[in-house]
């Protein structure tokens, strides 16, 4: 899957040469230089992976995994030449790539640390507007699943890991609001959305009120706010959660 990389080196001859690697590749990077700078762009990218040189800040990995926003998140050491590998694991580094590193594996070597693409359920009763947001969110590089009822939705909840599910809310049978008081009840890490052309003061606010649901989003909606809206509803899932996949 295309990945989001931060990339922590204050070489910027070895950080631009990886980041041209990896953007050839298709993954989104971002870089800084120190610190301060990568835990800011860890709150503002929720990155799924990180390269780091450990050695300009001491310590550098401690702070890393102390930080909500890279929960769960892979933390790769890219130490220059005499480097030991069993004290950067010791650190509390996942991996390490070697510097200077190989043009011709130093892409597959990091995707080898990427987690599995994380998954949004799509519940819709209409087959055209299920068909509609599959296609609109194919170039996100998640797992999409597709249900066209509350009951089809609980049955794929049933047999796979979603962190994500995002439901209309006027349906026949299982209202949205209705499939989302279930899904919390049964799988409370779930980032639940509803979506509606009308904001139902009385089924909607319920279950926002109640915690059944934990975003509301209206229609129509715009292709890029409501990608940049799920982008977040991952990222929020991953910090609820303490663990899981990134996006």
């Amino acid at each position: 899957m295309a990945a989001r990389i931060l990339i922590i080196d204050d070489d910027t001859d070895q950080a631009a040469q990886m980041e041209a690697l990896l953007r050839n590749a298709g993954h989104a990077v971002c870089r800084a230089r120190d610190l301060t700078g990568a835990l800011q762009a860890a709150r503002e990218q929720a990155p799924d992976l990180v390269v780091c040189d450990p050695v300009p800040v001491a310590g550098l990995a401690v702070p890393l995994r102390a930080s909500a926003a890279l929960s769960g998140v892979p933390l790769l050491a890219a130490p220059g030449p005499g480097s030991a590998s069993t004290a950067l694991l010791a650190a509390g580094f996942d991996g390490y790539i070697a510097k200077p590193i190989e043009p011709d594996s130093f892409v597959a070597e990091i995707e080898a640390f990427l987690p599995p693409a994380p998954t949004l359920l799509v519940v819709d009763d209409d087959r055209f507007m299920l068909d509609l947001l599959a296609d609109m969110l194919a170039s996100t590089g998640w797992r999409i699943l597709l249900a066209q009822s509350g009951d089809e939705a609980l049955a794929r909840l049933a047999g796979n890991d979603v962190q994500v599910m995002l439901s209309d809310q006027c349906m026949p049978g299982m209202s949205g609001d209705e499939l989302a008081a279930h899904v919390r009840r049964q799988y409370p890490h779930i980032w639940r959305i509803i979506l509606s052309a009308q904001k139902e003061e009385g089924a909607i606010g319920a279950a926002l009120a109640s915690g059944a649901a934990d975003q509301y989003l209206a229609k129509p909606w715009n292709a890029a706010a409501l990608r940049a809206a799920l982008h977040s509803a991952f990222r929020q899932q991953r910090l609820r959660s303490g663990s899981g996949p990134a996006v």
